[in-house]
Parts: structure tokens; C-alpha cells; sequence
């Protein structure tokens, strides 16, 4: 039913009068909204809004925001949305069925009683969720119904609050202050609903990598995440990370899918920890699949995720062109926006060295050559980067990487003239040309050649595209 108000909410449309009775739920699972007669679009006139000044709706379900007039915010349907999980929870209406203005005012400033006092059994997080849903200021609830739907999906991913654990109800001092609040609230316009508010809060899912990944890719998927979170608030990071199923084993305790979990989690945490502001908040999640862009597709369709962020590949980038990889896979079928992360580190740090360095670091290095460490920006940790550049200049780094890409080009001019004479001598042999030379190599020495070719190509092309820029 979220996901359906969710996608209500896309088309610029609110619904202002969910209730059971407008509700049907199909074999599958899914929800089919009814009876749009006091909706709301943005793009039209609200005829309802101009015509009458007071509460329209049906007054078990009706918002607070609706009993003063005003229409056309999504968060009212998030209301009632909680008043129906309320019921469902303990049997009963939250604020009953008041036929009277002064009865429908109490929801401005009265919270109901606690569901874990009527139904004890209730877990924590299914309270939090619904009394959040029953705030009476709107900016208090869930920014979108996407993530009240994440939430439902995710309870043990919810952050449980006082909201969740309380069983005796709202002080009488609270409710006095919003009574005081609410004696001043009246008819306002109505705001400009829906999809720009949902824009302002985005469900951004970050796929981390566990395998084969440096410190350089993390920190610069951490930068991209940071960005894409801007400064919006209400927005929600989700980090993920999928591992094989071979990963996990019932007969080996270290491998158990307990523990593997755990240790994928922790790493996660650790990962995000410097993103950590009061204004997101932040899950985790480790997915086991055979099919790692697959199972990134069904996670980001499964929660109406907005912003999808990862890492672009770096190995291997001709052979991208005739082998998908995953960031490729993801991109294609995608149903949302998806930032691709290349490797980045601030130029001012590259030339830092620590004091003391270690010869025998491990990760990037050129052959022969030292390493030392180098302070990292992002963690507590040092991450290993060749002495031989650490104390260049602009001007000299810039020399090397002239001189470095020249040695390239000629390595590929060779490679590429080996597969060229290999081709050569074995259209001789196949008799589709006439050259005497051919005559002193057997049908195997063109295919060597051709090999031997192929193989120098590709191994230099993975070998600097797995260098480190200077």
C-alpha cells in the first residue's frame, strides 16, 4: 500500500481520503487505490480548495494539516496510511470517529494511546513506525512514502526512537504546548505537492565492493556519495554489498552466513561512518546472489531507490567494449538515476609523505621501486604510494606520464605488428596469397605469432590500467 501511495505521489497526485474502503490488495501482494474524488493535482485547479474552507475527508482518516484546509501535501496520505497500520495493530481507530469540528481539532495537538500498551506483544519497531506516521506535524513524519515502505521492508534497519519504546503516552506538558500551537492554526494555501517534495528526499543506494578494491575507489565512492547527498535532510543512504552464495558455508562456524554477514556489516559501518549526519539516515545490507548487477537491479526496483551510486570499472577497458561489466549492466537496465565513481585522490596529498615510511608496504607500486605511506584524508589507516613521485613537482609528474604513455604506444606498436606478420605469413600458407617467404614457416609459427601478439596487447593494456596515475 506504501508503494502504491509512493507511486501515486510520482504522477503529482495526492489522494486525501485513503481509507480500507478505497483500498483493494490483488493475489500478488500489491495495492490498487480507489476513489480519487477529493484528490488533489498539482497541475490543475483545486476547485475543492477554492469552494469550502474547511475539513474535507473522512474524519477517522483525515490529517491534522486537512482539518485547517489545507491540501495537496503527500504526508497527509502518510497519515493515513498509519491510521489503517494502527487499526490493523490493535483493533481500533487511533482517534476514533469524531463528528464534530472540535472533535476532529483534538489530532492538532492529542497523540493516541501507545499500540505496545494495548497490544504488548507489538515489536518496538512497528511502533516507531506508526506512531512517526501519526505525528501531528507533518515535517515529523515520513518525508515520503518510499520510506515508510523502506522501513516496512526493513525492520531491522529501523532506528527506534522514544516513540517506540513508549507505553505510557505523551506527557500532558507536550500536549499543552501543541494545544497552544494549534489554537493559532487556520485555513493556509496549499502547497505545491508531490513529486518535488519526493526530488528533496531521495532514497540513495551505494553499492560498496568488498573484492579486489583499494583504498583509492573507496574513498572516491564516499566523495560521490557525499555529493549526491547534498544537503537535503530528509534524505536516506542505503549501502549495500553483495557476496557470493559459495562465500557462506553451514558446516564451517568462520563461514557461517551469521558471521559472514556480521563481518560484511561492520565493514560497511566503517565505511560510512564519516558520512554520518543527523539529518540521513543511513542502512546496511549484504545481499547474496551469483549475479551481482542483477541483484543490485532487484534491490533498487524493490525500494524505490532515486540515486543509485558505484563504482566505474578501471581494468580492462577495451575489453568493455564486447564484455559487459557490472557498473555497465546496472547502467543499461537501471530504473532510476546511477552515478558512476571513477578512482580520484586530492593532488595536494599525493606528495605527503609520512615520516618513517615502510618498505614493505603493500598495494600499488611500480616495479623496482619503493614504497612508503602517505596519510589518507578518509581513515586512520595509510595507504602505500611510490616514493619515486611522491616528491615530484606538477611539471615532473606531468614529464612521466608523457614518458610513460610513450613507452605504451610502443609496446602496443609491437604487439600490433607481431598479430600483423603472424596474419601475414598465414594467408601465405593458406595459399590466398603468393609470397616465397611463407615457404619457411609451417601453418603453427603464424598462429604463435598471432598469439603471442594478442597476449603482449592485452597484458599491457590491464598492467597500465591498473597504474596508479602520478
Amino acid at each position: 500500500m506504501a508503494r502504491a501511495v509512493h507511486a501515486l505521489h510520482q504522477q503529482n497526485t495526492v489522494h486525501l481520503d485513503l481509507k480500507p474502503a478505497n483500498v483493494l490488495l490483488r493475489g500478488d501482494g500489491s495495492a490498487v487505490l480507489l476513489d480519487f474524488g477529493l484528490s488533489c493535482h498539482a497541475h490543475y485547479p483545486d476547485l475543492l480548495a477554492e469552494q469550502l474552507r474547511k475539513a474535507v475527508g473522512s474524519p477517522a482518516w483525515i490529517a491534522p494539516e486537512q482539518v485547517v484546509g489545507v491540501r495537496g501535501d503527500p504526508r497527509s496520505d502518510i497519515f493515513a496510511v498509519g491510521v489503517m497500520l494502527y487499526q490493523l495493530c490493535t483493533g481500533r481507530l487511533p482517534f476514533g470517529e469524531p463528528q464534530t469540528s472540535a472533535g476532529l481539532r483534538q489530532r492538532l495537538w492529542v497523540d493516541p494511546v501507545p499500540p505496545r500498551k494495548i497490544k504488548p506483544v507489538l515489536p518496538a519497531w512497528l511502533q516507531e513506525v506508526v506512531m512517526r506516521c501519526l505525528e501531528p506535524e507533518a515535517a515529523q513524519r515520513y518525508p515520503s512514502a518510499a520510506h515508510l515502505a523502506f522501513d516496512l521492508t526493513h525492520p531491522l534497519q529501523v532506528a527506534i526512537t522514544e516513540r517506540g519504546t513508549n507505553v505510557t503516552g505523551t506527557r500532558f506538558r507536550t500536549h499543552f504546548k501543541r494545544w497552544l500551537k494549534a489554537a493559532g492554526m487556520h485555513y493556509k494555501p496549499s502547497p505545491i505537492p508531490s513529486s518535488q517534495q519526493i526530488e528533496e528526499v531521495p532514497i540513495v543506494m551505494v553499492a560498496v565492493p568488498h573484492m579486489d578494491v583499494t583504498d583509492v575507489t573507496l574513498y572516491s565512492l564516499r566523495q560521490g556519495v557525499a555529493r549526491a547527498l547534498g544537503t537535503r535532510p530528509g534524505a536516506r543512504l542505503a549501502c549495500v554489498t553483495v557476496i557470493s552464495s559459495a562465500s557462506t558455508s553451514a558446516s564451517i562456524e568462520e563461514k557461517s552466513e551469521t558471521n559472514v554477514h556480521r563481518r560484511h556489516l561492520s565493514t560497511l559501518r566503517q565505511w560510512a561512518q564519516p558520512l554520518d549526519h543527523p539529518g540521513h539516515q543511513t542502512s546496511y545490507h549484504v545481499l547474496e546472489s551469483g549475479d551481482v548487477a542483477q541483484a543490485l537491479l532487484d534491490y533498487a526496483r524493490g525500494n524505490n531507490v532515486s540515486v543509485i551510486v558505484m563504482g566505474a570499472a578501471t581494468h580492462g577497458l577495451k575489453t568493455q567494449r564486447f564484455v559487459a561489466t557490472v557498473p555497465i549492466k546496472v547502467a543499461m537496465d537501471a530504473p532510476c538515476t546511477i552515478i558512476l565513481v571513477k578512482q580520484a585522490l586530492p593532488f595536494e596529498l599525493l606528495g605527503e609523505s609520512a615520516p618513517g615510511g615502510a618498505s614493505d608496504a603493500a598495494g600499488y607500486s611500480d616495479s623496482g621501486s619503493e614504497t612508503v605511506r602517505v596519510r589518507k584524508p578518509y581513515a586512520d589507516n595509510d595507504v602505500p604510494f611510490n616514493s619515486a613521485t611522491a616528491s615530484r613537482k606538477p611539471c615532473d609528474n606531468a614529464a612521466s606520464f608523457i614518458s610513460r604513455e610513450g613507452f605504451t604506444m610502443k609496446g602496443n606498436v609491437a604487439a600490433i605488428v607481431l598479430i600483423l606478420l603472424g596474419s601475414f605469413f598465414l594467408l601465405g600458407n593458406l595459399g590466398l596469397i603468393n609470397i616465397s617467404l611463407a615457404e619457411l614457416f609451417k601453418t603453427w609459427w603464424p598462429v604463435i605469432l598471432i598469439a603471442v601478439g594478442i597476449s603482449l596487447l592485452f597484458t599491457r593494456e590491464n598492467r597500465n590500467s591498473n597504474r596508479p596515475k602520478d
